[in-house]
């Protein structure tokens, strides 16, 4: 008979380990349910670095096997590539089978991201694992957790000023695993204006936008004017009504601002 105990978990063996030559078929004598426990114990003591470790404690952790445990063997009993534990019950004549289901984060968050005010930013996670999770990402730290941030993607949408710092998350199931910090960044609009003046017809209108960003986007309510590292343009043909202008200007962070009010320029007939 199969007994399947649970919790099911144990945390995975580094390769370096002392006792890593356990991790075979082979049969190690125990006399007694404490030896055992003491056992376990010492091969769940070498968690790999990304993986979460569920039993850290100074005290052996507490399996529920059959009556009378008299042998454990390690091993890849459901074939899922990862070590699996099983001791032979005298007493009880059965098998207990503690299946190796680790927590681990198989696809960390990226490192970092730079954004404009207003954008929107997302990083994921991937984890590993054969129980259900739940997923919480902090900022800045473990004490501060992000409202509404529950899933395994981090999304945040519309960023201002106060959004920036450094994020990660905590995969929880039986036990528990953190990711590593992403950073995000978030880089101001660049301050905007335009100006002009009225002109006659048939005399070319000057645009002049703000100095000392990168790039500049002239257009009117007819489409493009012109576009460039200049940050003024002309503008010629104009008729005798009133026409409007707006400028979209790019730093060098990429971030762009346009004018929110262009100015209404009126082009009349002088005499």
């Amino acid at each position: 008979m199969l007994n399947l105990t649970y919790p099911t978990t144990f945390a995975h063996l580094a390769s370096t380990s002392p006792i890593a030559p356990l991790f075979s078929t082979r049969l190690v004598r125990v006399k007694t349910p404490l030896a055992l426990l003491w056992l376990l114990t010492f091969i769940v003591a070498e968690p790999l670095p990304g993986f979460s470790q569920c039993f850290v404690s100074t005290s052996p952790p507490n399996f529920n096997v059959g009556s009378g445990p008299q042998s454990v063997a390690v091993g890849d009993f459901n074939t899922d590539g990862k070590p699996d534990l099983a001791t032979a019950n005298r007493t009880s004549n059965n098998v207990s089978v503690l299946l190796n289901s680790f927590l681990s984060i198989a696809t960390q968050p990226a490192t970092g991201s730079a954004v404009c005010v207003g954008s929107s930013v997302s990083t994921s996670v991937s984890v590993s694992a054969q129980e259900s999770v739940t997923y919480q990402w902090y900022k800045n730290s473990l004490t501060s957790p992000v409202a509404s941030q529950t899933t395994a993607t981090l999304s945040l949408t519309n960023v201002t000023g106060t959004d920036a710092g450094s994020y990660l998350v905590v995969v929880t199931g039986s036990c528990s695993a953190t990711s590593t910090a992403f950073s995000l960044t978030v880089n101001a609009l660049p301050t905007m204006a335009l100006s002009a003046t009225n002109v006659c017809v048939g005399s070319p209108l000057t645009l002049s936008a703000t100095s000392g960003l990168n790039s500049y986007t002239f257009t009117s309510t007819s489409g493009l004017i012109g576009s460039g590292p200049a940050n003024t343009t002309t503008v010629s043909g104009l008729t005798a009504t009133t026409h409007n202008f707006t400028v979209t200007a790019r730093d060098s962070n990429g971030c762009s601002r346009p004018r929110p009010r262009p100015p209404s320029m009126f082009c009349q007939q002088c005499i």
